[in-house]
């Protein structure tokens, strides 16, 4: 996740790596933070690039963290990510 934010930063754009680190994230959701899951959806709105199955995926996990104790800001950091994105769940 913090590689992700990184090259998001640097403004660095390598799609197949964001498709890798999607690919293994989805492997291994349950050992995400809110922290991890924001920095990677944050990378994919940095270059605009679409994966519903991964922001699905996501958006489920971290409904499951309090937010209080996690802190606003990631919310707001994560609701940015997916209105910059033009992302809406299906459904």
């Amino acid at each position: 996740a913090t590689i992700a934010a990184a090259f998001g930063k640097t403004g660095v754009f390598v799609e197949p790596m964001l498709a890798d680190f999607a690919t293994s994230s989805l492997r291994r959701l349950s050992d995400l933070n809110l922290r991890d899951a924001v920095q990677l959806l944050w990378a994919f709105a940095r270059f605009k690039l679409q994966n519903e199955a991964f922001f699905a995926a996501l958006c489920q996990h971290a409904a499951k963290f309090d937010i209080e104790s996690e802190g606003k800001e990631s919310i707001v950091s994560l609701l940015w990510s997916l209105g910059t994105l033009h992302w809406i769940p299906a459904g």
